[in-house]
C-alpha cells in the first residue's frame, strides 16, 4: 500500500520516523503532523493531522487541522479546522470550520459548518448548511437546513432557510421556512412555505400558498394563489425612495383566496374570496366574495357579496351584488342588491331584484322594495306598502 506523505515546509529539515504503537503505524516529523492509516494522504503545515482515507490533503498554511477519513478530502488554508469524512469535500481557507461528511461540499469562512448533502457551499463566517444539494449560503450567521438550490446572498446576514427547493433569501435576518422557488428580498422578511412567493419589502410576511407577493413595509398575506400587495400603477413623481415608498404604502393584510389585490393603499385589510381588489383606498376593508372592489375613497368597507365596488370614502357596502357607491359620495351605507348611492350621508335599504335602486337625497334614508314593506304587529295584522317611498 502507498505510504502516507509529509511536506516539510521550506527550510526545514527534519526526517519521518515510524513509530510502532499497539499495532499501527505513525509517521511523525517535526512539524508535529501525524498520518495514522490510509494511503495517499498528504500533510503540510503544523499540527495537522489525517486518521485514514485515501487521497486526503492538508495544505502547508492550514495549522491544527484533521481529516478523519474519506477520500479527496481537502484542507486548503484551515486553523482548528476538520473534515470528518466524505468525498471530495473542501475547507478553503477558515478558522474553527467543519465539513461532517459528504460529497464535494466547500466552506470558505470562519466558524462555519456543513452537515453532509452534495455540492453545498459556504462563502461566509458564523454559517450553516445542514444538507442537501447544491445550497449556497453567502451571508454571515445564516443557516440552510437542506433542501436543493437553495441561497442565502451575501448581505443577507442572521438569514435562514429551512428546506425545500430554489428558494432565495436576500435581505438580513430574514426567513424562508421551505417550499419552492419562494424569495424573501427585503430584511426581516418572511415566507413560510408555499410555491413562487415573493416578499421585496422589510417587515413583511407570507405564509404560504403560491405566487403572491408582498411589498409595502409590514405587509403580510396568510396563503392562497396570486394574491398580491403592491405600489400597482402608482406614478413616482416625487421621486421617492424604495424605503419612502415602503412606508407609504405599509400596513396591509391580506388573508387568502385567488387574484386578490391591494395596490396603492395603506392600513387595509382584505379577507379573501376571488379577484378582489382595494386600490387608492387607505384604511379601508373588504371581507369576502368575488369580484368586488374599494377604489379612490378612505375608510371605506365592502363585507361580502358579488360585483359591488365602493368609491366613496367613510362608505360601506354590506354585500349583495352589483351595488355601488359613488365617487366623492361619503358616509354611504348599503344592504341589498343593484343598488346606487349618489348622495352622501345617505342611506339605501332595497331588495335582492334586478331593478337599479338608487338614493334620493342627501342625508336620506331610502328604502326600496318591490312588493312592499309589511310589519305585522301582535294584535292587528297591518300591512303598509312603502313600495318606492322615501323615508
Amino acid at each position: 500500500m502507498p505510504s502516507n506523505i509529509f511536506l516539510l515546509s521550506s527550510g526545514v529539515n527534519g526526517r519521518l520516523d515510524p513509530v510502532s504503537a499497539d499495532g499501527l503505524l505513525f509517521l511523525i516529523n517535526p512539524t508535529g503532523n501525524t498520518a495514522l492509516g490510509g494511503a495517499t494522504n498528504i500533510i503540510s503545515g503544523c499540527n495537522n493531522s489525517i486518521l485514514g482515507g485515501e487521497k486526503n490533503l492538508i495544505i502547508n498554511k492550514s495549522k491544527s487541522s484533521f481529516i478523519g477519513g474519506g477520500s479527496g478530502n481537502i484542507i486548503y488554508t484551515g486553523l482548528n479546522s476538520y473534515i470528518l469524512a466524505g468525498t471530495s469535500n473542501n475547507i478553503i481557507s477558515g478558522e474553527n470550520s467543519a465539513v461532517s461528511a459528504g460529497f464535494r461540499n466547500s466552506i470558505s469562512g470562519n466558524n462555519s459548518l456543513i452537515g453532509g448533502g452534495t455540492g453545498n457551499l459556504i462563502r461566509s463566517n458564523g454559517s450553516s448548511i445542514g444538507g442537501g444539494n447544491a445550497n449556497i449560503t453567502s451571508g454571515c450567521n445564516s443557516f440552510i437546513g437542506g433542501g436543493c438550490g437553495n441561497m442565502i446572498g451575501t448581505g443577507a446576514l442572521n438569514s435562514i432557510i429551512g428546506g425545500g427547493f430554489v428558494n432565495t433569501v436576500l435581505g438580513c435576518q430574514a426567513t424562508v421556512g421551505g417550499g419552492r422557488n419562494n424569495r424573501a428580498c427585503s430584511c426581516f422578511s418572511t415566507i413560510g412555505g408555499g410555491i413562487g412567493n415573493a416578499v421585496v419589502s422589510c417587515q413583511s410576511v407570507i405564509g404560504g400558498g403560491g405566487f403572491n407577493f408582498a411589498a409595502g413595509a409590514a405587509a403580510a398575506i396568510v396563503g392562497g394563489c396570486t394574491n398580491s400587495i403592491s405600489y400597482g400603477n402608482y406614478s413616482n413623481t416625487g421621486n421617492l425612495t424604495a424605503q419612502q415608498l415602503d412606508d407609504l404604502f405599509a400596513n396591509n393584510f391580506l388573508g387568502a383566496g385567488m387574484f386578490n389585490s391591494i395596490s396603492v393603499a395603506a392600513n387595509s385589510i382584505l379577507g379573501a374570496g376571488c379577484s378582489n381588489r382595494i386600490t387608492c383606498s387607505s384604511n379601508s376593508s373588504l371581507l369576502g366574495g368575488t369580484c368586488n372592489c374599494v377604489v379612490s375613497g378612505d375608510y371605506s368597507s365592502i363585507l361580502v357579496g358579488h360585483f359591488n365596488k365602493n368609491s366613496g370614502s367613510y362608505s360601506t357596502i354590506l354585500g349583495g351584488i352589483n351595488n355601488m357607491v359613488n365617487l366623492n359620495v361619503s358616509g354611504a351605507f348599503v344592504v341589498g342588491s343593484n343598488t346606487r348611492a349618489y348622495h352622501r350621508g345617505s342611506l339605501i335599504l332595497a331588495d335582492g331584484g334586478s331593478r337599479t335602486k338608487s338614493t334620493e337625497k342627501e342625508h336620506a334614508l331610502t328604502v326600496d322594495f318591490e312588493n312592499g314593506i309589511y310589519f305585522d304587529g301582535i294584535e292587528s295584522n297591518l300591512s303598509i306598502n312603502l313600495t318606492g317611498i322615501l323615508i
